[in-house]
């Protein structure tokens, strides 16, 4: 068997029937103090996993991530202004010297025992070989991060780092960094899937994942291909801001009813503001009308029956001033009040909040801001996806197929990156010998 480099431990497996066994299995892991690598395709819970370990094992973990909008969402920080990573053009040297010469901040990394960061995918070998640089030399620790254990999250197989390598063709990924090959992270692959349940729909949303589009997947793409004509209420997934926009003013003038406006609220400091407004899941001001189709873009934590999650789609039923009544497209009627989005700085201190209601009209959305949602019925505009992971991506978020509309489907553009793949091999590999280690 594969040496894991795990030691092993008396305490048996915490098994949870809140966690799926890959969640379990991947929880067990995390609980030790191996640097871990939790992936798997969309709707596995990986989000679910992170919010059940910060609540059940450690509140005061710090939650990072790799873009601000998947930070406001989970009430975390962004990698960059955790580590004072800056812009990411300036030498190792001044990045440190920052540290050092402010004492809150050093204090924080020499104290630093373990950190969850998510979105790993779209985080390059750069930033990690420098946050390794910068924590072996804080903590005066040649070990790997400088000792700190690291709990990663994502997949590879969606969207990757903007940054290439010398090649100018590679994406420069995480995972093939000096400083993550050094760490040797135990990878857990999350398998049972949650936010879909129809064996078809799964295995061509699984194969799209890994760049294969078969004859038979491609009969089921085209077999939701929108027809001219047809009625289908849903979402419109756009790649592009000002096409959402366009066409969701659109609809709204096509509504024969009075308009209501709702003005988001902003405290901190102007400069603050401004980087928040770029990453909010919500506009500056929601301009809605009855019968508008909406989007809720918090999960229900209020009520255990959990009557809507981020992504559940809805009418506007009735206004009030300090709620609104949504009619989902089930029927059930639910009552919505405002909600307080956060961004904080590297010390988890709150540097601006918005407080309006947690919906956007949702006719159309960006790929950009379904990020993390689950879509009751969708309509994939797939004409300006450039590449097969934004395919998955837009696909992978309605939760079955009879929710699913498809425009501009073409197989051609379908494809998978060669590392990735031989990665998630290893990774196959590695977990038949986690199973037994267990």
């Amino acid at each position: 068997m594969t040496n894991t480099g795990l030691k092993k431990h008396s305490k048996p497996k915490e098994k949870s029937s809140i966690l799926t066994p890959s969640q379990s299995l991947a929880l067990d892991y995390m609980k030790r103090d191996s640097n871990v690598f939790i992936t798997g395709s969309a709707g596995t819970g990986k989000s679910h996993l992170i919010r059940y370990y910060k609540q059940h094992h450690n509140k005061r973990i710090p939650i990072l991530s790799s873009t601000g909008v998947s930070a406001v969402i989970l009430g975390g920080r962004t990698v960059h202004s955790f580590f004072s990573l800056g812009t990411m053009d300036e030498e190792i040297y001044v990045i440190l010297g920052r540290i050092y010469r402010n004492p809150k901040l050093l204090a924080r990394l020499q104290g630093l025992r373990e950190v969850i960061i998510d979105e790993v995918s779209m985080l390059s070998g750069k930033v990690f070989d420098m946050i390794d640089a910068i924590l072996k030399d804080i903590k005066q620790n040649d070990s790997p991060f400088g000792g700190v254990q690291l709990i990663c999250v994502g997949d590879f197989f969606q969207i990757p780092p903007i940054d290439l390598l010398k090649d100018k063709k590679t994406p420069d990924y995480a995972f093939i960094s000096k400083s993550w090959r050094n760490a040797h992270f135990v990878s857990v692959e999350l398998k049972e899937p949650m936010r879909q349940s129809e064996n078809e729909f799964l295995e061509v949303l699984n194969n799209i994942r890994q760049g294969v589009c078969t004859d038979r997947d491609d009969r089921f793409l085209r077999q939701h291909l929108l027809k001219q004509g047809e009625v289908f209420e849903g979402t419109r997934l756009f790649s592009k801001k000002d096409r959402v926009r366009n066409f969701n003013m659109k609809k709204l003038d096509e509504i024969q009813a009075p308009m209501q406006e709702y003005w988001t609220e902003f405290k901190g400091e102007e400069q603050h503001i401004k980087r928040m407004k770029k990453v909010l899941p919500i506009d500056d001001v929601i301009q809605l009308k009855i019968g508008a189709l909406v989007m809720i873009r918090v999960n229900d934590n209020k009520n255990k029956e959990y009557e809507y999650v981020n992504g559940t789609m809805a009418k506007v039923y009735d206004f009030g001033y300090d709620h609104i009544k949504l009619q989902k497209l089930d029927g059930q009627i639910v009552s919505l009040k405002k909600h307080t989005f956060q961004m904080k700085d590297g010390e988890g201190t709150v540097i601006c909040e918005s407080i309006n209601f947690p919906l956007t009209v949702a006719f159309a959305i960006t790929s950009h801001k379904s990020q993390g949602s689950t879509i009751d019925r969708c309509i994939v505009d797939l004409n300006e996806a450039w590449n097969s992971q934004m395919i998955y991506v837009a696909l992978s978020r309605v939760s079955s197929s009879q929710g699913l509309r498809i425009i501009g489907h073409n197989r051609r553009k379908i494809s998978s990156n060669p590392l990735v793949k031989k990665y998630y091999q290893y990774i196959e590999m590695q977990r038949k010998d986690l199973e037994k280690d267990i």
